[in-house]
C-alpha cells in the first residue's frame, strides 16, 4: 500500500481493516511540514480528526517502517476512545500549564496499550521504543537535574512508567539507574505509577478508566484532572 513516499507493508493493510470494523471515518495522509500549524510540524506524526474525517500527519525524512509504525500507532489513539476507553481531560478554570499532564497521562499510559495492540498485526514497536528511550537517556543527560515538583515532575514520571513497560532489562537498567542519580524523584512518582498498574489488569475499558482514576488520586490531581468516560458522556 502506497501512503505518501512510503510503500506500506500488507500488515497496515490488514490494521486498516480492523480500525475501519471500529471507526467510519475517512483518512487523509500528509506531511507534518504541510500542517498549518508551525508548532506541529517538528512532530514525527500526530493525527486529527472530526466527526467524518481523519488526517494523519507524517514527518517525511523518517524510514518507511517508522512511519508505518507511526501511523498505526496515531490512529490507535482514536480508535481507543472510539471503543469507549476513558481519557483525562482538565478541569475547566486551572491553568493551562496542566494540560501538559493531561496530555502526558493520555499518551504515555495508553501508549502502553496501543503497543499490546499493534503487535497483533507484526509490529513490533521497538523503533518507536527505542527512540522514546534514546530520547529519554539524552535529556537526562544532557539536562542532569531533579524536575521541578508538579507538572516536569509529573510528566518525566509518566515517560519513566512508558519506559519501564517498554524497554527490554538491559536499556531499563541503564535508564533506572541514570534516574537514581539524576532525578530521583521522579523516579519516585513514577514507581508509584508502576506499581498502580502492577495491580491491576488496564489493558481492558473497565481497568483503563479505574487505572486513569487511581492514577488521577494517587498524584492528588482530582481537583485538576477528570477522567472522561465515553460510554456514559460522563466526567468521573
Amino acid at each position: 500500500m502506497r501512503i505518501l513516499r512510503w510503500e506500506f507493508s500488507e500488515k497496515f493493510s490488514q490494521f486498516l481493516q480492523w480500525f475501519r470494523s471500529i471507526s467510519d471515518k475517512r483518512i487523509t495522509f500528509y506531511f507534518t511540514d504541510e500542517h498549518p500549524n508551525p508548532a506541529a510540524r517538528g512532530r514525527q506524526a500526530m493525527v486529527e480528526m472530526n466527526r467524518d474525517r481523519a488526517w494523519v500527519y507524517i514527518r517525511r525524512d523518517i524510514s518507511s517502517s517508522l512511519a508505518e509504525e507511526n501511523a498505526a500507532h496515531e490512529l490507535t489513539h482514536f480508535a481507543l476512545m472510539e471503543m469507549g476507553y476513558c481519557y483525562p481531560v482538565l478541569i475547566r478554570g486551572h491553568e493551562p500549564l496542566w494540560q501538559h499532564v493531561v496530555s502526558g497521562i493520555l499518551s504515555w499510559t495508553s501508549d502502553v496499550l496501543i503497543d499490546r495492540i499493534l503487535e497483533r498485526f507484526g509490529y513490533n514497536n521497538q523503533e518507536y521504543q527505542n527512540l522514546v528511550w534514546e530520547n529519554t537517556m539524552n535529556h537526562l543527560k544532557l539536562y542532569p537535574k531533579e524536575s521541578d515538583p508538579g507538572v516536569e515532575e509529573i510528566s518525566n514520571a509518566l515517560g519513566y512508567f512508558y519506559c519501564y513497560h517498554s524497554t527490554d532489562d538491559e536499556k531499563w537498567k541503564a535508564m533506572k539507574d541514570l534516574y537514581s542519580t539524576e532525578d530521583k524523584q521522579a523516579a519516585a512518582t513514577g514507581e508509584r505509577i508502576i506499581a498502580i498498574g502492577a495491580g491491576m489488569d488496564f489493558s481492558t475499558r473497565e481497568g483503563y478508566c479505574l487505572f486513569l482514576k487511581k492514577l488521577r488520586d494517587e498524584l492528588e490531581l482530582e481537583e485538576i484532572i477528570g477522567i472522561q468516560n465515553p460510554e456514559t458522556g460522563s466526567i468521573e
